[in-house]
């Protein structure tokens, strides 16, 4: 998946921040981890511990 796909998911589940918290990371190093996501991509590693960072 892109990394446009990925961004989009991401806003279409909350946001920066929501998601971060729905993944369990911490407050601020946590939004930043998202928000590099959101221009790199979300890792293949994450998109298989989280079910819901999978595009359907």
């Amino acid at each position: 998946m892109s990394a446009q796909k990925d961004k989009e998911l991401i806003h279409k589940l909350g946001g920066i921040t929501v998601v971060a918290q729905m993944c369990g990371f911490d407050s601020l190093n946590g939004v930043r981890r998202v928000s590099n996501w959101t221009r790199r991509g979300i890792p293949a590693a994450i998109k298989l511990k989280y079910k819901f960072l999978r595009n359907k």
